[in-house]
């Protein structure tokens, strides 16, 4: 689902399904309107669901394999997992551009654990092959 005001998107990230969370995605100009969403969410989960695990991602060199590995693992430490993307840009752009890596994400997004937030922050537009790869996974999008 994609909305265009934060209000909006504030009550669907509010209303979010803890259990299978899905992907929520922020893309824009604005590093501040991620940065609350991002601190709004981890409110709630110390609220609803109390300990978790956070995972960042950062678009390094690398992250990009170690993410999708990450995918696939059950949290070990606490019940719950926030994976944070920043930059996701970076991290998706092979991906996004090879027809085997970005059909290794659509299977890892299929079989990712429950109790697990994916939480992406993209700088400038997302593109349409991004928004598409998630669609499946209860994407909410912030454009």
């Amino acid at each position: 689902m994609e909305v265009k005001d934060l209000p909006g998107f504030q009550k669907h990230l509010d209303k979010l399904p803890l259990e299978a969370p899905g992907v929520v995605m922020i893309s824009g100009s604005d590093p501040a309107a991620a940065d609350s969403q991002i601190e709004r969410l981890r409110q709630r989960l110390r609220k609803e669901i109390g300990e978790f695990e956070t995972l960042l991602f950062s678009g390094e060199t690398g992250d990009d394999h170690r993410f999708i590995e990450e995918i696939a693992n059950v949290p070990l430490f606490a019940p719950y997992r926030l994976i944070i993307v920043r930059q996701a840009e970076e991290l998706f752009r092979v991906p996004l551009q090879s027809k085997s890596q970005h059909a290794g994400y659509v299977s890892a997004f299929a079989q990712a654990p429950q109790r697990t937030a994916i939480f992406l922050v993209y700088s400038g537009s997302a593109p349409q092959k991004l928004v598409k790869l998630f669609q499946g996974c209860g994407l909410l999008h912030l454009a």
